[in-house]
């Protein structure tokens, strides 16, 4: 039963750390309708900042990401694994929401969203990013958000 704590613990933990789980969350409940439709642009511009986020750190400035004390088990990924876990949780969202028509909408949703977490999380530290990498990640998305 302890292990059973630890491992919903460690999910719960994982749910409020990672900007990801928070960007896919939002994703799948504007999917199923639970979201307004005019939420368009803020989920796209946070799909975007996922994308281009785990791009970053996959591709551009590739590090072994691990997830320590969160769960029994602490977990690795690289290479091929954080590949294939960075396409079906950073890319894929983002080019299922492209491949469907959605109404513009504000942004303002998308900034608080951003601001919220930010407030509480540190992605230098919760990603192992340095702070030109974290600068470059949102000056990126900076373009999409005022181009979109």
């Amino acid at each position: 039963m302890d292990d059973a704590r630890a491992w919903l613990r460690g999910f719960c933990v994982l749910l409020s750390n990672y900007y990801t789980v928070w960007t896919n969350a939002v994703f799948l409940l504007y999917q199923t309708g639970y979201l307004h439709p005019c939420l368009g642009t803020s989920v796209k511009l946070m799909l975007m900042t996922t994308s281009v986020g785990g791009a970053y750190i996959t591709y551009v400035s590739p590090r072994v990401l691990v997830v320590k004390g969160v769960f029994p088990v602490d977990i690795v990924m690289q290479g091929w694994a954080l590949q294939a876990g960075d396409f079906f949780s950073h890319h894929l969202p983002l080019l299922v929401f492209l491949s469907q028509d959605h109404q513009r909408g504000p942004r303002l949703p998308y900034l608080l969203v951003v601001s919220f977490y930010l407030l509480g999380h540190d992605p230098r530290v919760q990603y192992n990013l340095e702070t030109k990498d974290v600068a470059l990640v949102f000056s990126v998305v900076t373009v999409f958000f005022f181009l979109l």
